[in-house]
């Protein structure tokens, strides 16, 4: 099974909306995903996304094997 993934910068597009529209709001949400298109895309065998972050002292860490990408460091890749 494949899915249909959204391309980088219309996601980016989407999560900026949606943080501005959060923002308007009042509200806060924290949201991270690795920059590794790899690792935030993986998939199970039914097709369901898998959780690919850990939420660590308030820190973001990648559960990717071998990933070592935080939400405190700056892409890369």
């Amino acid at each position: 099974m494949t899915a249909d993934l959204m391309p980088d910068d219309e996601f980016d597009a989407m999560i900026a909306e949606l943080d501005a529209a959060i923002a308007k709001a009042g509200g806060r949400v924290r949201f991270w995903t690795c920059p590794v298109r790899a690792h935030r895309e993986r998939l199970d065998e039914n097709g369901w996304p898998v959780v690919t972050v850990e939420w660590r002292n308030g820190i973001a860490h990648c559960t990717a094997p071998r990933c070592n990408q935080t939400s405190r460091q700056r892409s890369t890749t």
